[in-house]
């Protein structure tokens, strides 16, 4: 189903005429498989089978999808403390009246198995239970038509390829070997999509520093203090998006990447302009502190060649300090390279694979005098 932007696959689904909850039927994957699937999904979203407008939905990488990936219930918190009526806006997102069934005055279950226990809100009587061989209702007792989902990446869903009909053992028309495997095949699917996208962020994070830089907002990068910033930016990338990008942080780092581009173009020819008025505004002062110094015979007076020669110094050491990180051709590559990776990706929604992104180097390279 599409929830807003996002797809999401069905793993859970009870029919009150079924009596109480069995979860070997309710539960549409091997638990196994759905812990290891989890691992590829952001947000966790439950409705009502009746009534799909009665939903509430966790936020991106919160504690229900991390609990899901670690098989335990998902009325809990990580660290094992329930969802209090104060603060279950944190973590859920829905109506008033659906956030009411998501809180708990008692952290029941902290080491219930998801196969036992999908969700308890303890002493709340109006409050969500999906509990096996007991009860599924949306309050306490009761049995309502209840639907459980994640949002995996969609090569995912395309693979799984799997419909509503309940199972059990394994995936249709697939051995159990063959279930492993795929599954695995799409672990590592999910490594490479990550991969890719903390690359991507690496590389806006790098432009984002060369736009501060022109613009002033930031002072010139040493080789040093460049090669840290990238370091941190992988390192939070890799921390904040596991297991993998969801689709929304990946729209939004394009569009702030798209929005730095522009930016770099359009303060490029100012930047540019500003670079040769300072050389020359350099060049006449060196000059004129010159003369001044022959004047008070601070110095020998200077022949016409010797002026020359130490004028032509002036401006190359003036041109080489206003240098920015990257040389004028590896930006222009840089850049192409980015335009096309935005261009593929708004006409296919993926982060295709760009060999030639890690030819270029991170690190600020000297530029050569004739670069402008």
């Amino acid at each position: 189903i599409m929830v807003g932007k996002h797809m999401f696959w069905r793993i859970f689904a009870f029919d009150p005429a079924q009596g109480k909850p069995d979860f070997d039927t309710s539960f549409e994957i091997p638990i196994e498989t759905l812990t290891r699937l989890a691992r590829g999904a952001n947000r966790v979203h439950i409705r009502s089978t009746s009534n799909p407008s009665h939903h509430v939905t966790s936020k991106p990488g919160s504690d229900p999808i991390i609990r899901m990936r670690q098989g335990r219930s998902l009325n809990l918190r990580v660290n094992g403390l329930p969802y209090r009526r104060e603060d279950v806006k944190s973590t859920w997102d829905g109506i008033a009246e659906m956030l009411d069934h998501m809180w708990a005055d008692e952290a029941a279950g902290a080491n219930h198995s998801i196969a036992y226990s999908l969700y308890h809100a303890s002493k709340n009587e109006n409050g969500l239970h999906i509990i096996n061989k007991m009860m599924c209702g949306w309050s306490y007792g009761k049995f309502d038509g209840i639907e459980v989902y994640i949002d995996p990446p969609s090569s995912f869903v395309r693979k799984f390829n799997i419909v509503s009909a309940k199972k059990t053992a394994q995936l249709p028309g697939k051995t159990e070997t063959e279930n492993v495997k795929l599954v695995e095949d799409l672990e590592n699917e999910v490594s490479d999509y990550r991969g890719e996208g903390v690359k991507c962020f690496t590389k806006y994070e790098h432009t984002k520093c060369l736009v501060q830089e022109a613009m002033g907002k930031i002072p010139r990068l040493t080789p040093r203090e460049l090669n840290s910033k990238l370091a941190s930016a992988t390192k939070g990338a890799e921390s904040a998006m596991h297991p993998s990008l969801c689709l929304d942080q990946i729209v939004d780092t394009m569009n702030e990447l798209d929005n730095a581009i522009k930016a770099y173009r359009r303060y490029g020819k100012e930047l540019k302009d500003y670079k040769d008025q300072t050389v020359k505004a350099y060049v006449v002062t060196e000059h004129m502190r010159l003369l001044l110094l022959e004047g008070t015979e601070q110095i020998p007076r200077l022949s016409k060649e010797g002026l020359q020669d130490k004028l032509d110094e002036a401006h190359d050491n003036a041109k080489k300090f206003l240098e920015p990180s990257l040389t004028a051709n590896q930006q222009k590559m840089l850049l192409q390279d980015l335009e096309q990776l935005i261009k593929v990706y708004h006409e296919q929604g993926e982060i295709p694979h760009f060999p030639g992104l890690s030819d270029h180097s991170v690190l600020p390279i000297s530029a050569s005098s004739n670069d402008n």
